[in-house]
């Protein structure tokens, strides 16, 4: 008998033994994955950018990939320059920059410009109303050298692609043919478009106000071969708008490439993110 209960106290102490082991075991795992959650926890707050210093989150891009920036030229104008003469100073686009990160001195870049704008003048006894546009893209890459604190100097490389339209309307506000002793308008259509694909090296430089803002400017040369196309006709209508007569299409295209500088492209605004 005594026998007995021993051999019953023997198997109630090792299923003591047993879940006490077992109990151990939960809380020494609940412990560990609370210390690595504490643990992970710290280490994301000790390397995250708002704990970045201020001059390693200018030089290091790689903590803000993204760049996006508008160039502030368009509201100074003037200061584009294209080769066929078409386009005035009072044509300036809006251009907007996308930078990517590739590395820490190396980035992808994305351009996109356009602009529209239609005005009227009077020569004498003529009127000439005409629209102008601009649309275009360029895609490139270009590497980073760090000047100093704020300061960045950059260089490298884009193909861009662009199109201009000219169109125009001059007509004479009334004219008298004695012949016939009737009153009526001549009226010339001009449409000019010219596409332009382009290389530029290029090179510039970037300076950091905050972590986040910059401003940057670059200046490009660029090799081009455009093609322009030229076409008008004129018509004859009574005041009534009636149309007397459409003269025949006179149509022409002239090919052109050459080098152009470009010493000051403007000031581009850039966030980061």
């Amino acid at each position: 008998m005594v026998e007995l209960q021993f051999i019953k106290y023997n198997k109630t102490m090792n299923n003591l033994k047993k879940k006490y082991a077992l109990l151990m075991l939960i809380f020494l795992t609940c412990k560990v994955s609370a210390q690595g959650i504490d643990d992970g926890e710290t280490i994301k707050k000790q390397t995250g950018w708002h704990n970045i210093s201020y001059d390693q989150f200018i030089t290091n891009d790689t903590l803000h990939s993204w760049q996006a920036g508008i160039n502030t030229q368009f509201f100074t104008g003037g200061l584009y320059d294209d080769a066929n003469g078409i386009f005035d100073s009072q044509l300036t686009p809006i251009e907007f920059m996308l930078r990517k990160q590739t590395s820490l001195n190396q980035a992808l870049r994305l351009r996109v410009f356009g602009m529209t704008d239609n005005f009227r003048r009077e020569e004498g006894s003529t009127i000439i109303e005409t629209s102008k546009s601009i649309l275009g893209i360029a895609v490139g890459y270009e590497w980073q050298m760090l000047l100093g604190k704020r300061w960045k100097l950059y260089y490298g490389v884009e193909v861009q692609g662009k199109r201009m339209w000219d169109n125009s309307t001059e007509f004479d506000k009334n004219l008298y043919r004695a012949s016939t002793g009737e009153t009526f308008k001549r009226t010339v259509f001009r449409n000019r478009t010219t596409d332009r694909i382009s290389l530029h090296p290029l090179i510039g430089i970037k300076f950091h106000i905050t972590p986040r803002f910059f401003v940057s400017t670059e200046m490009k040369m660029a090799g081009f071969y455009e093609k322009f196309r030229s076409a008008n006709y004129p018509t004859l209508t009574r005041l009534d708008g009636s149309l007397l007569h459409r003269g025949s299409t006179t149509s022409f295209t002239i090919e052109n490439k050459g080098i152009l500088f470009q010493p000051y492209t403007g000031i581009f605004l850039n966030l980061t993110f």
